[in-house]
C-alpha cells in the first residue's frame, strides 16, 4: 500500500491506495473495520487459520460520532487499532 497526496489538507491523514502487496512471513493481520464494529484477526498464511481474534464496537460510525474530524479522529482510529494489536499480541 502506498500513500498518495491528492492535494489534501496537511492536517488530515493521507489516504492509502489498496494495491495488492505480496505476503511474506508466516502470519498476517486481517482487519474488517465496518460501520458498527471492528474486527482484527491474526491469520496463518500457510493455511488461512485464525490464530487469534478480537472484536469491538468501535466501528467507523461510533468513532466518527464521538470525535471531531481531523487529527483527533485519526488518533481515535489509531488507538483502537493499537489496542487490538496489543490484545492479539497478548493472546499469542
Amino acid at each position: 500500500m502506498r500513500p498518495h497526496d491528492g492535494g489534501r489538507d496537511p492536517g488530515v491523514p493521507t489516504p492509502i491506495s489498496m494495491e495488492p502487496t505480496p505476503v511474506s512471513g508466516d502470519r498476517i493481520l486481517s482487519c474488517d473495520w465496518g460501520t458498527s464494529s471492528f474486527r482484527l484477526r491474526l491469520v496463518e498464511t500457510a493455511d488461512g487459520r485464525t490464530i487469534a481474534a478480537t472484536r469491538t464496537g468501535d466501528g467507523a460510525a461510533a468513532i466518527a460520532g464521538r470525535t471531531a474530524a481531523g487529527p483527533e479522529r485519526a488518533d481515535a482510529f489509531r488507538d483502537v487499532l493499537a489496542a487490538a494489536v496489543g490484545d492479539l499480541a497478548r493472546a499469542t
